[in-house]
């Protein structure tokens, strides 16, 4: 395909083995999906199903649904942003310089994802991250626990949670840290700290206990 590739069909919409200058794939009620595709810009949207993006390679990749999953898998982009309203977010296996997700009610998993900045936000539910390798990392969540697992040292961490636990593993050395808690217990175990240190690292709850570790 040379041009735009425009799906809006229910209930399911999918694009396999595509290569275009732009694929727009969209479903008021039914899956999206998009797997081995090529292109330049990926745009997918669901109303009320699940949305996934697997073998992709594109600049800009933009997902989205108002009350399904949103489940990015094995995917190079300059740019990634993937948002659910009531439904789970999953990032795997995934590289690019900004990744942006956001989750109103859901749960979002990361894993293996390498970037410059990750930016992740959830009003009810828990983040978990693992084998993470990023620059910059920006975590909030209202109400939900926060577990963060980082394979290399962070410029600037920031994780903040209203009223679950907030949990930060980084690779032990010197760093400056600031570990808070409104009702809860806060931790730094097997750190350097050095107020002036460059790598930053700020965790903070306003309910529930508060980790800092080293490993």
């Amino acid at each position: 395909y040379a041009g735009p590739v425009d799906g809006r069909v229910d209930p399911k919409v999918s694009a396999q083995h595509v290569s275009a200058q732009a694929v727009h794939l969209a479903s008021d009620n039914g899956d999206v999906s998009a797997s081995s595709v090529a292109v330049t810009k990926l745009f997918a949207h669901s109303g009320y199903g699940s949305v996934t993006a697997q073998q992709v390679h594109a600049p800009t990749v933009a997902l989205t649904s108002d009350n399904g999953d949103v489940t990015v898998r094995s995917l190079r982009a300059t740019s990634i942003s993937a948002d659910s309203g009531y439904g789970a977010g999953t990032l795997d296996n995934v590289a690019a310089p900004v990744v942006v997700a956001h989750d109103v009610n859901g749960s979002v998993t990361v894993s293996a994802v390498s970037s410059r900045t990750l930016q992740l936000t959830t009003g009810y539910g828990p983040v978990s991250l693992s084998g993470v390798r990023t620059t910059n990392l920006l975590v909030r969540s209202d109400s939900g626990d926060i577990r963060a697992d980082l394979s290399s040292a962070p410029e600037n961490a920031s994780l903040s949670s209203g009223y679950g636990k907030a949990d930060l593993a980084v690779p032990t050395g010197r760093y400056s840290v600031s570990a808070t808690s409104g009702y809860g217990l806060a931790t730094i175990t097997g750190l350097t700290v050095d107020p002036h240190a460059t790598r930053l690292l700020s965790v903070h709850s306003d309910n529930g206990d508060v980790a800092v570790t080293g490993s």
